[in-house]
């Protein structure tokens, strides 16, 4: 009888940095597919209670992929520039699509709620109001982290007992 295991072992695949025309891809691609996500989230939502028709939620579609594109990209260019420049010097081995997905969660939940506040539409109508304005705004920062870090880290396997050598210096030039 064949065992048809699909284990794979962790502890021989390291995460490391694409090259940097991914990465680039990466911070245009993460943004605009979170929000258009979002965008099919909200109009499913509002098709499917009447409340709008087809035609009043196709014009919005590339006004949130715009300009939330652009303040996504904005946001990943102070926020997660840092990130990666750090995982390229460290390596981090346990930095996964679950570590990127829960960073986007908590910077999309906490930007959401200070924009809000700022704004002065912070009051909520009760408890479900915030919870569905987190859970919403949450999901579009999962998506945007594992999408990101789909497109711009790959998994290397590696060989038992070879030695990965130190993190990058900082100032270390490539021969």
């Amino acid at each position: 009888m064949t065992n048809w295991s699909l284990e794979i072992d962790v502890s021989r695949h390291v995460p490391e940095l694409r090259s940097g025309r991914f990465v680039v891809l990466a911070y245009v691609v993460a943004p605009a597919a979170s929000i258009a996500l979002l965008w099919f989230g909200v109009s499913v939502f509002e098709l499917s209670i009447g409340r709008y028709t087809l035609n009043d939620v196709l014009p919005n579609f590339p006004l949130m992929v715009g300009y939330g594109g652009v303040f996504g990209i904005f946001v990943e260019l102070i926020v997660v520039t840092p990130l990666l420049l750090a995982f390229r010097r460290y390596r981090w081995d346990w930095f996964n699509v679950w570590w990127a997905g829960g960073a986007g969660f908590l910077l999309r939940v906490t930007g959401n709620q200070l924009l809000l506040a700022f704004l002065g539409r912070g009051r909520w109508f009760g408890w479900g109001s915030l919870l569905q304005s987190v859970l919403v705004s949450g999901f579009v920062g999962v998506a945007a982290g594992a999408i990101f870090y789909l497109v711009a880290v790959r998994t290397v396997a590696r060989s038992p007992g070879v030695d990965l050598g130190e993190p990058i210096a900082p100032h270390a030039s490539k021969r």
